[in-house]
């Protein structure tokens, strides 16, 4: 029910999607290794995005659902949580690391695509590197101006700035390590002068 990052959303509305969702509601992650934890929370996340669209049918932007992130709860782990509080009350405390952001996908063209395999311990921090590397190359990620000397980054920098910026790192060393290498030798040398936007 994933494509390329486009979601299907009333191919979820099945039995098994129903009984995925109550096995996140008694789960009880805490004991797991921290990639089984990481896994599980990015996948109740996103798992509830799909929720909760479906229980807004024919809407077709989040911005226009209200409560969709901040009102709307789902039950995971034993605890009744928003969106919100998943991500900024679950994941980024316990996580404390910027890749979070491209496992955390919000339900816009503008955001890191779905992956269409759900993520696994073994594997998740190799697929969220993919993921922000797939997201930063592309055109709702970060679009490099030479003529203007200006990187136009996804709002997603701006929103989580201070995420991306930690342990002395800017958000430009961040960038720079998933973009192209052309790029990143441009950058390389302008760093100095390069102004960052928002898209």
């Amino acid at each position: 029910n994933v494509s390329g990052g486009t979601v299907f959303y009333t191919g979820f509305d099945v039995p098994a999607f129903s009984a995925y969702r109550e096995r996140l509601a008694t789960a009880q992650p805490a004991s797991w290794s921290r990639d089984e934890q990481l896994a599980f929370w990015l996948n109740a996340y996103n798992a509830s995005v799909i929720a909760l669209v479906l229980q807004h049918p024919g809407f077709r932007l989040v911005s226009n659902a209200d409560g969709f992130f901040d009102r709307d709860s789902v039950r995971i782990a034993g605890r009744t949580l928003t969106l919100n509080s998943i991500e900024n009350e679950v994941i980024r405390p316990l996580f404390r690391e910027p890749l979070v952001y491209f496992g955390v996908v919000y339900p816009a063209v503008s955001s890191p695509r779905l992956p269409n395999r759900a993520f696994r311990a073994a594997t998740v921090r190799k697929v969220l590197r993919q993921q922000a590397r797939t997201f930063i190359r592309s055109e709702e990620g970060a679009v490099l101006d030479v003529g203007a000397n200006v990187l136009m980054l996804s709002q997603l920098f701006e929103w989580h700035r201070a995420d991306f910026e930690t342990e002395g790192r800017t958000l430009l060393d961040f960038v720079v390590q998933h973009v192209r290498d052309t790029e990143a030798a441009y950058i390389a040398i302008h760093r100095k002068d390069l102004t960052i936007k928002f898209l």
